[in-house]
């Protein structure tokens, strides 16, 4: 019999072609799928210019106006790319078993399940990255957990949805960049708890089995990502600050804090309906359009409680941004509510933290990548999946180099919730 000819990366393709990548990354994930894309991001270091200060050569004298004339003020983020891989393996006598037999039946059940399982933890993944630091955390464990047991909990309920069971997982206790990563790591056995308390158990006896310097109150992270996220998400352009938030990409932000890094907003007192209002006014009053607000779903329902009270729930429907000149086939529900500049659509993320939210002019943001934002890998063995060096099995590969930047960092708003 003749050996099959069809080309594993031809079948993935079939199953997988481009539009149903952005449509499963982006389903349920409106932060990633709401901001422009752009896919040309092909320079090593793309410049973003953000100004902060006007020309003042203005007076009610000529000769004060040209006396005291100065350039606008401007600074430039330097943002690079980074990469993100996935991979699963195909058993190398099923492989062989397709190839001599001529069945590709006996391959598309596997190649369907695997690749779609990858898809779904990376879109995972980068759905929290899109709102963190660059830092990498996907939780942080209770002060009271034992990582002297094999099970520890974690702080916030809404972390436990980052966390998979098979998962290899490091701890660091700051959460912030420049710190230093626990040698070794655990990889995750179950999940188990509360809604509210949810535990993480490890296939190691204990914490310490696998991480000897992991302590209660340590961050939890991806292994190899701690410091090096792919994406630098909101909380990086938008930090928590006090008028002075340091350097980040080149640049001093405490030239001006409030335009280069954001704006602040405490908020744990007010009700959902009062921090939106508040939010969107702080951003009318810096220059900015606010029409977009996201929140966890815990809160979004809050809100939506809120307003039916008040008989003043409305929805609409938001499509993701097209990417290139593909229009993506995905929608999200949005609660609309009226600002001072205008309609505010108001979206529930589940993969965003419990603790915070975020209010701006959404044209400002831009995830940008290197070609299409994920892809199938088959650069390396076109038609043939590689071989792995220490299995019989064949790999398949999927990757993006990805960026995400802000254009106005100083029309956001950081607010912060109980």
């Amino acid at each position: 019999m003749a050996a099959a000819t069809f080309s594993t990366y031809k079948l993935i393709r079939d199953l997988w072609p481009q539009k149903a990548i952005y449509e499963a990354l982006l389903d349920n994930s409106p932060t990633l799928g709401i901001f422009k894309k752009d896919t040309n991001f092909a320079e090593k270091i793309r410049y973003v210019g953000v100004g902060y200060g006007a020309p003042q050569g203005v007076g009610v004298a000529f000769a004060d106006a040209t006396q005291f004339k100065t350039a606008s003020k401007a600074v430039e983020f330097q943002v690079q790319k980074a990469s993100y891989y996935g991979a699963f393996s195909i058993d190398g006598l099923l492989w062989r078993t397709y190839k001599y037999g001529g069945n590709k039946g006996i391959i598309v059940d596997p190649m369907v399940r695997e690749s779609k399982n990858l898809m779904r933890q990376m879109k995972n993944d980068l759905s929290s990255y899109i709102h963190g630091n660059g830092v990498g955390a996907l939780g942080r464990m209770t002060s009271g957990s034992s990582v002297a047991s094999a099970t520890i909990t974690l702080r916030a309920g809404a972390d436990i949805r980052r966390i998979e069971p098979g998962m290899a997982l490091q701890t660091e206790s700051t959460g912030a960049t420049g710190g230093t990563i626990n040698a070794g790591y655990v990889t995750v056995a179950s999940i188990g708890g509360t809604d509210t308390a949810p535990t993480i158990t490890v296939d190691q006896a204990s914490w310490t089995a696998g991480i000897a310097a992991s302590a209660a109150s340590d961050y939890i992270y991806r292994y190899g990502t701690y410091d090096a996220a792919p994406l630098k998400g909101l909380d990086a352009w938008n930090p928590s600050h006090s008028g002075s938030p340091g350097s980040f990409l080149s640049v001093n932000r405490n030239l001006y804090a409030n335009r280069l890094a954001g704006l602040v907003l405490s908020a744990t007192t007010m009700t959902p309906r009062q921090r939106i209002l508040r939010a969107a006014r702080m951003v009318a009053d810096a220059g900015g359009q606010a029409d977009t607000y996201l929140m966890s779903t815990r809160q979004w329902e809050n809100l939506a409680n809120e307003l039916q009270a008040a008989n003043l729930l409305k929805f609409s429907k938001v499509p993701a941004a097209p990417i290139g000149k593909l229009a993506v086939g995905v929608t999200y529900e949005a609660i609309e509510i009226m600002g001072p500049t205008g309609r505010i659509e108001v979206f529930a993320d589940p993969w965003m933290p419990d603790d915070v939210e975020r209010c701006g002019q959404r044209d400002t943001c831009t995830l940008a990548s290197l070609g299409d934002f994920l892809h199938w890998d088959d650069d390396a063995s076109p038609g043939t999946p590689m071989l792995e060096d220490g299995a019989d099995a064949r790999e398949v590969r999927c990757v993006g180099d990805m960026a995400f930047y802000n254009e106005c960092p100083g029309y956001w708003v950081r607010v912060a919730v109980s």
